[in-house]
């Protein structure tokens, strides 16, 4: 058991994800707007809008995520592999396509308990957990998913380079937005997976990569998660 425990251990926590400096905090709503302005006059009256919100949101990250793996110092930096060099470099092209749908995974306190014991094959349930490794194992799950895509479908150097190929940053939104997953497309093969986890006291962290999906997204999702998948339109 305790040998599972370290793999889903590793599973969860492979990609530690790459926080922005000098964005610890941040208190825009993803289009660069301040919250504590909108609060004011008329929109204090509109009622808070989270999938513009996250949208706003999911448009700042896959910006901010391409320029960073379009940095060759950052690159030259943090691998010499000429491999992960090769996976980025491939990266860089990419644009989200926009014709296609956001796939959205809900990430409910229940979904992630299911989907943890899932992982462990119940060996070990997740409630038996000590409180601090339930705490560090839902916080992961997110990330997680785009882990498992690219281990799945990608190999040894897209995992490499996804785990350098990363951007996180923190929002402060009005109000509590669920936990979620979003895929957006950019080919046939390739996406900009972004994370959206509570860490508490009103802070939403968001991480983005790029995972390999192809085929029938939705039903790999669904299959990987062992949930429905909800499509969104821009």
């Amino acid at each position: 058991m305790k040998k599972k425990l370290i793999v889903v251990l590793l599973t969860l926590g492979l990609t530690g994800g790459l926080f922005a400096c000098g964005n610890s905090f941040s208190q825009t709503d993803g289009s660069g707007n301040n919250l504590s302005s909108q609060k004011n006059g008329d929109n204090a009256e509109k009622a808070f809008d989270a999938e513009g919100f996250l949208k706003g949101i999911a448009d700042e990250m896959t910006k901010a995520l391409s320029e960073l793996i379009s940095c060759d110092a950052y690159l030259a930096s943090m691998s010499a592999s000429e491999d992960i060099s090769r996976v980025v470099g491939e990266w860089k092209e990419l644009t989200v396509d926009k014709s296609e749908p956001i796939y959205v995974i809900p990430l409910s306190a229940d979904r992630i308990e299911d989907y943890i014991n899932l992982m462990l094959q119940e060996s070990l349930a997740f409630d038996e957990m000590p409180e601090a490794v339930k705490t560090y194992l839902s916080g992961r799950v997110g990330d997680s998913i785009g882990n498992m895509l690219n281990a799945r479908m990608g190999g040894i150097s897209v995992v490499a380079a996804s785990s350098i190929a990363r951007y996180t940053k923190t929002f402060v939104p009005e109000e509590t937005v669920e936990n979620q997953v979003w895929l957006l497309p950019c080919n046939e093969e390739t996406a900009v997976c972004i994370s959206f986890t509570n860490t508490g006291n009103g802070v939403l962290t968001v991480s983005a990569g790029y995972v390999v999906c192809a085929g029938n997204r939705k039903e790999a999702l669904e299959t990987l998660m062992f949930t429905s998948v909800e499509e969104l339109g821009w």
